[in-house]
């Protein structure tokens, strides 16, 4: 439905303003057919609007007193404060220029000759460009965000494979200690393998 009042409002307008540069006057049935459509379209604007603008006032507020609730609301990945600050204001804009361009549009729906063009125009334009910079910027920090936690994702896990590989190889490089050619005796057996007997022992150390 809006795609075919904005080619309907797009047609009217297109023969509005070659009325205006070839200095002829437009035809009665041509403005009320532009402002029909235009009244529609306001309409169908002002329907998204409501529709979106409670979530988006709810954010904003939470942004304001409660930021870490926002973000736990949100889920991952997490924005840097002033990030999604400017996001959500964006996208609150959006509506509230939206919102004043319904005004001027039905305050003066029944004598549209009086309408302030400039504030019709200027309302409706910067409406969409918010909208548009809102939605532009928000996935632009999302991808952002999450290709960085990637990165430290992989640096974090290729920082511990290093820290295993390195105690594996200490490890591996350990050797029994030696003194000498032969090796400490222990218990009455030398490690070296040969058997050291208490009787011999005795003998050995009998009178001299």
């Amino acid at each position: 439905l809006v795609v075919i009042d904005g080619i309907l409002t797009a047609v009217v307008l297109i023969f509005v303003l070659h009325s205006w540069f070839t200095k002829k006057e437009v035809d009665e049935p041509i403005l009320e057919l532009d402002e029909i459509a235009s009244q529609v379209m306001c309409a169908l604007f002002m329907v998204q609007a409501l529709v979106v603008q409670p979530s988006r006032l709810i954010s904003l507020w939470q942004w304001l007193s409660d930021f870490p609730s926002l973000l736990r609301r949100r889920g991952p990945p997490s924005l840097e404060r002033w990030k999604l600050g400017l996001t959500l204001l964006l996208l609150n804009l959006n509506c509230w220029f939206r919102f004043v361009n319904v005004y001027f549009m039905w305050w003066f729906i029944h004598n549209p000759s009086l309408r302030p063009l400039e504030w019709e125009i200027a309302t409706l334009i910067t409406s969409v460009l918010c909208g548009a910079i809102g939605i532009g910027l928000e996935k632009y920090f999302v991808r952002l965000a999450t290709r960085n936690a990637e990165v430290a994702r992989v640096a974090v896990d290729e920082s511990q494979d290093d820290r295993l590989s390195g105690m594996r190889s200490v490890g591996d490089s350990r050797t029994p200690l030696t003194t000498g050619g032969d090796k400490l005796e222990l218990g009455g057996v030398s490690q070296n393998g040969s058997e050291v007997r208490p009787a011999e022992e005795s003998a050995a150390a009998g009178p001299a």
